[in-house]
C-alpha cells in the first residue's frame, strides 16, 4: 500500500512488549517509522517506513 504522495510504504507492525515506549519513540524521532495508526487492543501500530 502506497501513500498518495508515493514516498512511503504503509505496512502492519507489531510492537514487541519488550520494546519499552522510549525506544519506539526513539525509533520515530530518528525517523526510521512514523506512526499512522493504532489499535490499542491488538497492540498494531501502522507505520510508514520511507523508502
Amino acid at each position: 500500500m502506497i501513500d498518495p504522495a508515493g514516498n512511503c510504504r504503509i505496512f502492519r507492525y507489531i510492537w514487541p512488549e519488550e520494546m519499552g515506549i522510549f525506544t519506539k519513540i526513539l525509533y520515530v524521532a530518528m525517523g526510521l517509522s512514523v506512526i499512522v495508526g493504532f489499535d490499542g487492543d491488538l497492540g498494531v501500530v501502522w507505520l510508514a517506513r520511507k523508502f
